[in-house]
């Protein structure tokens, strides 16, 4: 996990500006790409795709050398997660009495970054949020691939239909993400994607189908383009 110490010269560190833009950049739409600066040649190093999984505060001083309350940013490369969604899904009791309004209402909360929340179980919670995130996309699904329409090709060991999500914007999957970017997919489709030479056309395609469809449930917030915010630590 890398710690990010916020922007602000004086006083509190607030939830504005870059701070807000790291803090929101899953629900917004936005790729959190991470350089780091080298010595003192000013060189940048990229250190990958990352993801805000929560914040903390500390006591930092700031430019004048008053102490404030900083913010702090824990980050985790998009890569490390990717085993988050690779895992067999965890019963939930109640997830079976839930409407697919109310299963995309605990998604879209699961998109938003938790503040002041402690790094210690960090990485629980961002399980959590991503199986509220998977459980929705999968009963949009309702057993059928979003991408070539198929029905899913068997079923899990539980019984529910086996399909994959498929996060649209990222390279590689996993982790939490906004619903809206996220795709109920077969194993053959997820693969053609990300191997097949038509990949990034069916991803595009399939992008705007599933934005269409949530702009249907949610005519206000859907729709957004995909943007980057660098960040140099």
């Amino acid at each position: 996990m890398f710690r990010y110490f916020g922007e602000g010269q004086e006083g509190d560190m607030t939830f504005t500006s870059g701070n807000k833009a790291i803090r929101d950049h899953v629900a917004e739409g936005e790729d959190l790409l991470l350089f780091q600066k080298q010595d003192r040649s000013g060189m940048l190093r990229f250190l990958g795709q990352f993801v805000c999984v929560n914040t903390t505060r500390e006591p930092t001083p700031d430019r004048l050398g008053n102490m404030r309350s900083g913010i702090v940013f824990h980050l985790v490369p998009v890569e490390a997660l990717h085993d988050v969604d690779a895992a067999e899904p965890e019963a939930d009791p109640n997830a079976g009495g839930l409407d697919l309004v109310a299963l995309r209402s605990a998604a879209m909360e699961a998109a938003s970054t938790g503040d002041d929340q402690p790094a210690e179980g960090a990485r629980r919670r961002i399980y959590q949020r991503s199986e509220a995130v998977r459980r929705y996309v999968l009963a949009r699904a309702a057993g059928v691939c979003e991408c070539c329409k198929a029905p899913a090709p068997f079923v899990r060991a539980n019984g529910e239909p086996y399909l994959e999500p498929h996060h649209v914007r990222r390279v590689s999957d996993g982790g939490p993400d906004d619903p809206r970017y996220v795709a109920g997919v077969c194993p053959t489709c997820h693969r053609r994607i990300h191997h097949g030479a038509d990949g990034k056309r069916i991803n595009d395609d399939l992008g705007e189908a599933i934005l269409l469809l949530e702009r249907a449930m949610d005519p206000v917030k859907s729709g957004k383009r995909t943007r980057r915010k660098h960040i140099v630590a």
